[in-house]
């Protein structure tokens, strides 16, 4: 798939919302993401560059088409990352940050402010949850996850994965995106996505238009505030299984007041949520 046609899944259209404010980059659903439609352009990828530092405080910068083996820290502010490969854990700690058709093992983000990733594909970090994010070292804010792939885990034993963990942010968007956990039950699965009241609690919190399939005992852990949880699709994890089986999947586990709207199983039916 072309450059041109990636970018369809990210198409401009209607006015929506991030973090319950006008959205400044208006969005509209696309294609539902998967582990061959995002992430690098193209069928090949970006030559192997020299590992080099694994932590880099520049900033004002864009790297096009690079690829990096091992965990990296990006410190510096204003950075975007293009077409590029992060074949380990990629720790993002400066504010200002985007991402677009790239491969990223893992995405952590500490402390950082003002991130947009987009038709991103997480290839895996053994014992890594997928997406991280943690006010850890300061305030996450306005973070913006969008119609990328979140999927191919990587347990270990012992291991508790989440394919987004949240540890505190004011203001985030998830729209667009595949949570993917598989068809194969793991109890080292906690949850697609998971926001735990930590690190000063989460806030402003809209979670739309996304595909969620879970592999554990939960699909979605909302421990936030003033969040939504609308028009997405709950994927079963055995196929086979009618809407609504006990055996199609979990849904939702232990959240704190949460608002929801036009919610379905993959086939269909909606799915009203308590």
């Amino acid at each position: 798939m072309g450059m041109a046609a990636r970018r369809m899944l990210r198409s401009a259209g209607a006015n929506g919302t991030v973090g319950g404010q006008p959205d400044p980059n208006p969005w509209t659903p696309g294609a539902q993401p998967t582990n061959s439609n995002v992430g690098l352009p193209g069928v090949g990828n970006p030559a192997l560059s020299p590992n080099g530092s694994t932590y880099i405080s520049t900033s004002n910068i864009t790297y096009t088409n690079i690829s990096r083996v091992g965990n990296l820290t990006l410190a510096g502010s204003n950075v975007t990352l293009i077409g590029c490969k992060v074949v380990g854990e990629l720790i993002v700690r400066g504010n200002d940050f985007i991402a677009e058709d790239s491969d990223i093992g893992a995405l952590s983000l500490s402390g950082a402010k003002r991130v947009r990733a987009s038709r991103v594909r997480t290839t895996g970090v053994v014992g890594k949850d997928g997406v991280h994010v943690t006010s850890d070292v300061g305030r996450c804010e306005d973070i913006v996850l969008e119609d990328s792939y979140i999927g191919n885990p990587m347990l270990t034993d012992g291991s508790h994965y989440d394919s987004i963990q949240v540890r505190g942010v004011d203001r985030l968007t998830l729209r667009g995106n595949y949570f993917d956990q598989g068809t194969i039950f793991d109890s080292s699965y906690n949850a697609t996505v998971f926001l735990e009241d930590a690190q000063g609690g989460n806030y402003d919190i809209d979670i739309h238009n996304n595909w969620l399939r879970a592999a554990g005992y939960y699909n979605v852990r909302l421990y936030g505030y003033n969040q939504t949880l609308d028009n997405n699709v709950f994927i079963k994890r055995d196929p086979t299984e009618s809407d609504g089986s006990p055996n199609a999947g979990p849904v939702i586990g232990n959240s704190y007041v949460y608002m929801a709207s036009g919610n379905t199983w993959d086939g269909g039916t909606p799915l009203p949520l308590p």
